[in-house]
């Protein structure tokens, strides 16, 4: 498995939980941009998909959540990684 394929999804499944988390905490882009130390644009562009996560700004994203929320993500995104790598080796 290729690395696009992890920041594919990456991109997946932290961008749309990235959205529904500043929408669940009632946060317009500008102020959610802040929290993660990225320009409004550049949050814009992550929010729709276009680009990935950096890793400073995911770990920024990662400090506003619960921690059982991100344990959560993470199992998530390995399940689903270890399911991709196993349609790789068939």
């Amino acid at each position: 498995m290729g690395i696009l394929n992890y920041k594919q999804l990456l991109k997946e499944l932290f961008c749309g939980h990235l959205r529904r988390f500043r929408q669940r905490m009632e946060l317009s882009q500008d102020e959610m941009a802040e929290r993660l130390r990225v320009s409004s644009r550049a949050y814009g562009d992550l929010e729709r998909g276009k680009y990935c996560f950096s890793a400073v700004a995911l770990l920024f994203f990662f400090s506003q959540l619960p921690e059982r929320e991100v344990l959560e993500l993470l199992k998530v995104f390995v399940k689903k990684a270890q399911a991709l790598e196993n349609q790789d080796a068939a």
